[in-house]
């Protein structure tokens, strides 16, 4: 029992680490999205605006103006936007569809005009969102997969970006964006029918405008949390099955956002194999905004399985070999770079190792007390506080980023061979916890608290 206990709560805190570095970096595409969204925006507002100044008063048009310039008027220069158009998407099959759909005769009405520019840069929009959308996607299936086993497996990106393309419920992800840009075209549609039927001025059908885009990036950005679940399970059981598991369980996050589905899957606790998983079936996404995971089963983890033997010994023999592979060298580029990406690594590595054995090592090489040794590694590693994000520009709940020297002295540490100022560290950090964590401190004022008795930036 103690076992499948520890079972549970190793692979419980696994997923919960991909679903919470998928969590952080969804921030970062929804910033790319919502960007991309406004952009469009603005260019579609503008292009009606050009549309009341050549051909409308101050006043805005009547309903004899409006419907004259929505069924009568000739363009002569329909055709030739089109001839462009079709050019500029020769190697765009889904947005050559939809023009084509669009394009009718070399006759046409202002409206036409206008729906023609308002397919094109809605095409514009699917093709700029499904490239940001699959490098995310590829992004979190790469650390899934990592985070689903031990880090010594190759990664084959052809078979990750396969992955991405598997279809949820008969649609895959850009099938799912190109269906949220077709709704948000028919909405201006709709939008430019009625304001010119109804005369209304310019700037209430920018509003108007503005209201569907900003529909269209609420939606797009649940579409980004929905795939990424279903590439987050795939990415997980292909780790599994790699490995020789065979079956898989359903991890559920039970809280107050919990849906009644989830609650249901939870609590019924089945067993699936890992061969007939299909995200959005019997795996999820179970339904959009999903946060549930998956976990192997516990039966098949008591046996002698590659993927348990490894996840939980591998960090550990890494580690002894961290201070080859850690070296920075002006040969290999960017210096900063460098040590930031040995940071990142090495504090994977930390938090992925067996947490009692790290700490007993450290314990030694420092001659700290246990709980010294175990409260600065859980307030550096794990704990999250009200930071500032200086690529965000705003406070937010988060982890520490990694830092390099700390990285070193963490290492030295581990290995048996600290210096005064590794030592330092460790009394710094876990000082900084209690005023952070009792106190209530923010971390500004706990930082110069903590230095004052443990100056860690100023030891030897």
């Amino acid at each position: 029992m103690a076992d499948k206990k520890k079972h549970q709560d190793y692979w419980t805190k696994r997923v919960d680490e991909i679903i919470r570095y998928a969590d952080q970096i969804d921030i970062d595409v929804f910033a790319e999205i919502a960007r991309i969204y406004l952009e469009e925006a603005k260019l579609v507002q503008k292009e009606l605006f050009a549309f009341y100044q050549r051909f409308a008063d101050d006043n805005g048009l009547t309903l004899q103006e409006a419907m004259y310039q929505l069924r009568h008027e000739d363009m002569s220069d329909y055709q030739q936007n089109a001839k462009r158009y079709f050019e500029q998407a020769e190697k765009d099959p889904e947005l050559l569809k939809r023009l084509n759909e669009q394009y009718a005769s070399a006759r046409a009405t202002r409206m036409d005009l206008l729906n023609l520019e308002l397919t094109w840069r809605a095409g514009v929009l699917a093709t700029s969102i499904s490239s940001t959308f699959e490098n995310h996607l590829l992004k979190t299936a790469k650390y899934a997969y990592r985070k689903a086993g031990d880090r010594r497996g190759t990664i084959n990106e052809p078979a990750l970006r396969e992955l991405i393309r598997t279809p949820i419920n008969g649609k895959n992800y850009s099938e799912h964006i190109w269906g949220n840009v077709d709704k948000l075209a028919e909405d201006l549609r709709e939008v430019f029918r009625r304001g010119f039927i109804r005369g209304l001025n310019p700037r209430e059908m920018a509003q108007e405008i503005a209201k569907k885009y900003n529909g269209a990036r609420s939606r797009a950005q649940t579409i980004i949390r929905t795939d990424g679940t279903a590439i987050i399970s795939n990415s997980v059981a292909k780790r599994y099955m790699d490995a020789g598991l065979k079956y898989y369980r359903i991890l559920v996050h039970l809280d107050d956002r919990t849906t009644e589905i989830c609650r249901q899957i939870a609590k019924e606790d089945k067993r699936y194999e890992l061969s007939e998983m299909k995200a959005g079936l019997n795996a999820p996404p179970f339904h959009y905004n999903c946060r549930s995971g998956i976990v192997p089963d516990d039966e098949e983890l008591d046996s002698d399985v590659v993927l348990e033997k490894d996840s939980l010994s591998v960090y550990s023999e890494d580690m002894k070999n961290l201070k080859e592979s850690g070296a920075i060298s002006s040969r290999r580029g960017d210096i900063k770079k460098q040590q930031d990406n040995f940071a990142e690594r090495y504090y994977t590595q930390l938090k992925n190792s067996n947490r009692e054995d790290v700490i007993s090592k450290m314990v030694i090489s420092s001659s700290l007390p246990r709980e010294t040794v175990a409260t600065a590694l859980k307030h550096v590693l794990d704990n999250q506080y009200l930071l500032w994000d200086s690529e965000e520009y705003e406070y937010r709940v988060r982890n520490f980023y990694p830092h390099y020297d700390m990285a070193q002295s963490f290492q030295r540490l581990y290995l048996g061979n600290p210096k005064k100022s590794d030592i330092i560290m460790l009394q710094h950090e876990s000082l900084e916890s209690e005023y952070m964590g009792k106190y209530k401190l923010p971390y500004d004022e706990a930082h110069k608290l903590a230095n004052q008795k443990y100056n860690y930036e100023e030891a030897d």
